[in-house]
């Protein structure tokens, strides 16, 4: 075995038992919740929490895959970009909150912001081990404060619960914002990449989040939780590319190429896709009898992997060579056939339209993305 792929594979082993541990523990803490809330309730958890990552990204600046590449690239960014986007994150905090009357959508904005820029730091540094300890200490945090306030104390402060998790991360903010100073001159000099990943980050996580404003609004917030719950599976399903993900992001980043990951993942992900498709319906019935809704859902819902896969593993070799044009143009297109299609499917189909319309903008981003990309996957990292 060469040096080389130990590395990767000692990468892929400590990101692996985070990010799958992690999801483990972060899908208990959803089951738990589907399993003692109403439709409703779930729904409007899910709400809420689409506006804390709309803001928490307006916030971010961009920096979550940018922070990674830059810091890969021994670009001494942190303590810049830290200071910027926390000022920005308190200010938009502190709004959410008088506008909601509620602290713990405040408190889950800021703790957003806090894992983001933790998990890049880690991930940019290649501090993979420590990374695998954070996330999975993070989940552990969620599941038992969650678990504690709701069965022993007999109060609902789920998103109280998941703000505070992600706090976990702060030590680490800390040690990276004491190494550099602060120079707006970075900014400067990778404003193009850094605008340019900061829109299409924006644009993908309005887009991933823009169904919790449209279905409320069409087949009301008790079918949001019944989606919600079908994303939340599939979110759990797709935890192979994130792990992949963050390696690559780091590893090519830095010029380091990842060979056959590519292929790999994408067969696992098509045996999981199709293994979901049979397999969930007759399972979901039992484990969660109030979301009748959601098995109708999540066939469809699973097909999605497939294209979500390619999505991701593309978009990280595009990031990684700071090409984002074609980025910021797939994840638009990806946002409007979202809305689009949740709005005429729905309408149209009720909770099997939903469905389709999310493996519809999958399909069509992770369509142009191939199409449209090639060039900045297989040129030589600058």
């Amino acid at each position: 075995m060469t040096i080389k792929n130990s590395r990767l594979i000692t990468g892929l082993l400590s990101i692996g038992i985070g990010d799958i541990g992690g999801t483990a523990i972060g899908m208990a803490f959803w089951f738990m919740i589907a399993s003692v809330l109403e439709p409703v309730k779930f729904g409007e958890i899910a709400f809420f929490m689409g506006i804390a990552a709309v803001s928490s990204t307006i916030a971010l600046l961009g920096s979550g895959n940018s922070l990674v590449v830059l810091i890969s690239k021994k670009i001494p960014i942190i303590s810049s970009f830290t200071f910027f986007t926390l000022i920005l994150c308190t200010g938009i905090s502190l709004i959410l909150g008088l506008l909601f009357n509620r602290f713990d959508l405040c408190l889950l904005t800021f703790a957003f912001t806090i894992g983001v820029i933790g998990t890049s730091i880690l991930t940019g540094k290649h501090e993979y081990k420590k990374f695998g300890i954070f996330n999975i200490t993070q989940k552990i945090i969620l599941f038992t404060t969650g678990f504690v306030t709701y069965f022993i104390f007999e109060k609902d402060l789920f998103l109280f619960s998941i703000g505070i998790s992600y706090l976990i991360f702060l030590p680490v903010v800390i040690r990276g914002f004491k190494e550099s100073q602060i120079s707006k001159n970075i900014f400067w000099n990778e404003k193009k990449f850094i605008f340019t990943n900061y829109v299409s980050t924006l644009v993908g996580v309005f887009g991933k989040d823009i169904d919790k404003f449209i279905i409320p609004a069409i087949l009301g917030i008790a079918t949001l939780g019944q989606f919600s719950l079908s994303v939340q599976i599939y979110a759990g399903m797709m935890i192979i590319p994130l792990v992949v993900n963050r390696l690559m992001l780091a590893e090519e980043s830095a010029e380091r190429q990842t060979g056959k990951l590519f292929k790999y993942t994408m067969i696992v992900q098509t045996i999981i896709a199709i293994t979901a498709m049979l397999v969930l319906p007759q399972i979901i019935p039992h484990l969660f009898p109030k979301y009748i809704e959601t098995i109708e859902i999540i066939p469809i819902i699973a097909l999605s992997i497939i294209p979500g896969t390619l999505i991701s593993i593309l978009t990280t070799k595009v990031i990684a060579r700071k090409n984002n044009k074609i980025l910021l143009f797939s994840t638009t297109i990806q946002m409007i056939t979202l809305a689009l299609g949740i709005t005429i499917f729905g309408m149209m189909f009720g909770p099997i339209g939903l469905g389709i319309g999310h493996l519809l903008s999958y399909s069509v981003a992770s369509f142009i993305l191939l199409l449209f990309s090639k060039n900045a996957i297989f040129e030589k990292s600058k």
